[in-house]
């Protein structure tokens, strides 16, 4: 799991730099927190090689690999939601 945290740390941090955002001032210490944990967990040159790769992804890449290991959502409740917010009562 430290390789794929890496890599997304990676994409999230070139986004943020490509977009002129970085993380707001409260998500900074727990940012470094976690990537300092991914870094830990891996050799140097295995943390440097997944945070490159992450860096070089695009957005579809990097969210389909987020994604990757989520369990799936049922739809259903999701449809159901939005269905009642636009209900007029």
């Amino acid at each position: 799991h430290a390789a794929r945290a890496a890599t997304l740390f990676g994409a999230s941090q070139a986004l943020c730099e490509n977009i002129g955002a970085p993380a707001p001032e409260p998500d900074q210490a727990r940012f470094s927190d976690a990537i300092g944990h991914a870094a830990a967990a891996l050799e140097d040159a295995a943390f440097s090689e997944a945070h490159a790769a992450g860096r070089a992804m695009s957005v579809q890449q990097a969210v389909a690999l987020a994604r990757s290991g989520m369990p799936s959502v049922p739809l259903a409740p999701v449809k159901a939601a939005a269905r009642l917010a636009t209900e007029t009562p």
